[in-house]
């Protein structure tokens, strides 16, 4: 199993228009995990942005971005990383005109052939559980 952990200081007066682009390279493979760590006191005017090849895949929509203040964003995914495209670009502003802030990116890396059947039975249980909620069925 692969995680990448960095974190990324970016200046206070950072503007969108010349946000800071840090690259990381990872294994091909499944990005299975994704956490986005904003420490207190970022009172969500610092901003992260995950791209792929120019893309922004992290958050899917390019107009948004990550930012929040002492919590951390975290989600599982099943985004596949090809041979040769493993590099992501992360782009980070910071809103603040005081203080620099420092989020901090983890982001874990599995072979296809480990993700693949844990996602399907993940999904399978998500179904059948969502079928019982709307029979009335409550799970255990």
């Amino acid at each position: 199993m692969s995680f990448t952990v960095k974190a990324i200081t970016t200046d206070a007066n950072t503007a969108k228009a010349d946000a800071l682009e840090t690259e990381i390279k990872l294994h091909a493979g499944v990005i299975h995990h994704v956490e986005v760590m904003f420490p207190s006191m970022c009172s969500g005017l610092c901003h992260v942005q995950i791209l792929q090849a120019g893309r922004q895949v992290y958050p899917f929509d390019p107009l948004d971005s990550f930012s929040s203040d002492g919590e951390t964003i975290s989600f599982n995914d099943y985004y596949k990383l090809e041979p040769g495209l493993s590099k992501l670009t992360i782009r980070t502003w910071n809103e603040d005109e005081l203080y620099p802030h420092t989020p901090h990116v983890r982001i874990g890396v599995l072979p296809e052939w480990i993700v693949a059947p844990y996602m399907v039975l993940t999904t399978v249980s998500e179904v059948l559980t969502s079928i019982a909620a709307r029979l009335g069925i409550k799970a255990r």
